[in-house]
């Protein structure tokens, strides 16, 4: 993916899809770890700065030449969970989310369950995207064939 507007995109989308996760694990994890938590208006915002530096993890993904072998593609994922755990797990800790070995390690677990979430939701995305234009370019070659 090259940096325009389609990374752009594909970023928002990234964003939108991890402030949802963020908002639907988070109490699910708070019940587990902390039951007697709260929840205060600074929390919204607070989401959305993690979601923004977890959505920006997915630059590891440009490529100058515009696609990526499979290979490339697969060492960038690897290398994308762990940015992606290591920036969610200091967000975490800097906003007190989790403050022992325990919390840590549940958090994680959260933090990547809902990395899994965010990439079937792209994946689901890519897929009816990849679906039209393949029935564009099916009818394309039809009316091509018709004419000729």
């Amino acid at each position: 993916m090259k940096f325009n507007s389609g990374l752009f995109r594909t970023i928002t989308y990234i964003f939108v899809y991890s402030y949802a996760a963020t908002m639907v694990v988070t109490p699910i994890y708070c019940l587990i770890s902390s039951p007697d938590a709260t929840f205060t208006y600074h929390y919204f915002l607070y989401a959305m700065l993690f979601s923004l530096a977890v959505s920006l993890c997915s630059l590891v993904y440009c490529c100058p030449s515009g696609e990526l072998t499979q290979k490339q593609y697969l060492v960038r994922t690897i290398f994308h969970t762990i940015l992606l755990e290591a920036v969610a797990l200091a967000a975490g800790y800097l906003i007190g989310m989790w403050d022992s070995l325990r919390g840590g390690l549940l958090f994680a677990f959260f933090v990547l369950a809902a990395d899994v979430m965010v990439n079937l939701l792209l994946f689901s995305r890519d897929s009816r995207d990849a679906k039209e234009i393949n029935s564009r370019l099916k009818e394309r070659n039809n009316r091509t064939s018709e004419d000729n």
